[in-house]
């Protein structure tokens, strides 16, 4: 299984080409239109992963469990985010992320929270903070383990720091 959100994300990291197959999946549950939406905001496309997103909120929500509201609006933030608004994209990313926690899984929160911590790494006024978070905050995300070190090597860098000695592990 392939998680395209994180390959575009890290923007040298070659693409997986995307399945035509995609454009065609029914979205009958706001888990699976979640899902579809952050793979689209991960390849780029943010105008269909934002709508989709929107169409997701803008029905009654008060049928979805609370971490999925969060994760939605989290992907309201990277949406933003994908767009140019980096600091209002971080700041509705943090709101998201508070109601959806750890809840929903590697796929559903750890993609969100990735982006987060790749959005405040980004920003000199938030680097630290991106950094304490990659290297903190993964250590239950073993898929997400190899993007996390490559996002510290560049936090590290963008920050002026060599990468220690030895790379935080994710369990030590």
């Amino acid at each position: 299984m392939s998680f395209p959100w994180c390959w575009v994300s890290l923007h040298r990291v070659t693409p997986i080409p995307r399945s035509r197959t995609c454009h065609e999946i029914p979205i009958n549950s706001p888990f699976l239109g979640f899902v579809v939406a952050e793979t689209y905001l991960g390849h780029g496309d943010v105008a269909r992963g934002g709508r989709i997103i929107d169409s997701l909120l803008a029905s009654d929500t008060t049928k979805y469990p609370d971490f999925l509201r969060g994760a939605l609006v989290a992907g309201q933030g990277w949406k933003r985010m994908a767009a140019g608004d980096t600091a209002g994209g971080i700041a509705q990313m943090r709101r998201g992320i508070e109601a959806l926690g750890l809840q929903g899984g590697p796929i559903i929160s750890g993609a969100v929270r990735l982006q987060f911590a790749l959005g405040l790494a980004s920003q000199a006024a938030t680097r630290e903070e991106g950094i304490r978070l990659l290297e903190n905050g993964f250590d239950n995300d073993l898929l997400l383990t190899p993007l996390t070190f490559l996002a510290l090597g560049r936090a590290y860098e963008a920050a002026g720091n060599r990468p220690p000695r030895r790379m935080p592990t994710h369990n030590s």
